[in-house]
């Protein structure tokens, strides 16, 4: 507990010092240079930190041109390939004239859309009008697995030769994550030394029997499209009747399946609704619904490989993350094996 304790305020005291250096980075003469390179004219004021930037350090500018944000951040090398996806994607659906209205990252004085200033990456993009939320002007509710439709509409005749090569629904045909998931259970067994170890160790058979479950009865899809991965309402805005979508920082090559079980997690529907609901605008073969429950299962995997290895933070908040991934694959493995016996989810 004291060690706990003692590692949970030298994180923040870390996280402290690293807030207090970032307020010196962003001053007014690092927001002018940004006008400066994305030509918005002079500064109307001050900008202001936006607060649902948790990874990144975003900020609306007001300029004599127009409202933008601004977004920043410290790029790791695939953080970097990442954001050149998403630049990729946004700018399909503005060239195509998409009816949910996206933002659209602005290219700089070079034609580049991330400028390089110190150590940050900087993007810029019009900021979109409207209320933060899923309420629409009229009082009723945006439905997100509608929303996941028409996004997909539009999204669907994104060329696939320039997505990323590897993606989930493949469903390790590398064998990438069964030898990581193999070397985790091996550390755990000869030497396990933390809390986070205790409940890995104790989940150990779930894990492996989990991985055997899908490699055993689905077979991996190609990647069809980008999905954006994130719809909810914090990601939505609305102004009147029109519905905009923000935040494709998660975006990714998958299916429709794998948005449609992000979705189903949060919904209080059963999946046959889910479906029923996508279906009424647009198209969702049986083949695709069958491989909605698998993805659940995979992306649970990937997240217990990932909290163990990747998540930042104390042993107890990693054990605590780890758990939570470890009752969602509980969860999914259920879901699926109900499936296979053509039981009703």
């Amino acid at each position: 507990m004291f060690i706990s304790g003692f590692l949970q305020k030298a994180e923040n005291i870390i996280a402290k010092k690293k807030r207090m250096a970032e307020e010196q980075v962003f001053n007014k003469g690092m927001f002018e240079e940004v006008c400066r390179r994305y030509d918005l004219g002079k500064l109307n004021e001050v900008p202001m930190r936006e607060t649902r930037g948790r990874i990144n350090n975003i900020f609306r500018v007001q300029a004599w041109s127009g409202d933008y944000i601004m977004r920043a951040k410290e790029l790791t090398e695939w953080e970097a390939s990442q954001r050149a996806f998403e630049h990729k994607v946004t700018d399909f659906l503005y060239e195509t004239g998409c009816p949910i209205e996206t933002p659209y990252f602005l290219p700089n004085d070079e034609g580049d859309k991330i400028t390089k200033i110190g150590a940050l990456s900087v993007e810029v993009y019009r900021r979109l009008s409207g209320i933060p939320g899923d309420i629409r002007g009229d009082g009723s509710k945006t439905d997100i697995i509608s929303l996941a439709a028409q996004y997909h509409q539009a999204i669907k005749s994104f060329p696939k030769e320039v997505m990323p090569d590897r993606h989930e629904s493949e469903y390790d045909q590398s064998g990438w994550l069964r030898e990581r998931l193999d070397a985790i259970e091996e550390r755990v067994r000869q030497d396990p030394k933390t809390k986070i170890d205790q409940v890995l160790g104790d989940n150990r058979r779930l894990i492996v029997s989990a991985y055997d479950l899908l490699q055993e009865n689905v077979t991996p899809r190609e990647a069809e499209l980008p999905i954006h991965s994130d719809m909810h309402a914090g990601n939505i805005i609305i102004e009147g009747d029109k519905v905009k979508l923000i935040d494709f920082g998660s975006v990714r090559p998958g299916t429709k399946a794998g948005e449609l079980w992000a979705e189903s997690q949060t919904s209080p529907r059963k999946l046959s609704e889910i479906v029923e609901t996508y279906r009424e605008i647009g198209e969702l073969s049986d083949e695709e619904v069958a491989h909605i429950r698998p993805e659940g299962i995979f992306r649970r995997l990937h997240g217990i490989r990932w909290t163990y290895e990747d998540m930042r933070g104390t042993d107890e908040k990693k054990a605590s993350g780890l758990d939570y991934m470890i009752q969602g694959l509980k969860k999914s493995v259920k879901q699926f094996e109900n499936q296979l016996a053509g039981l009703e989810n």
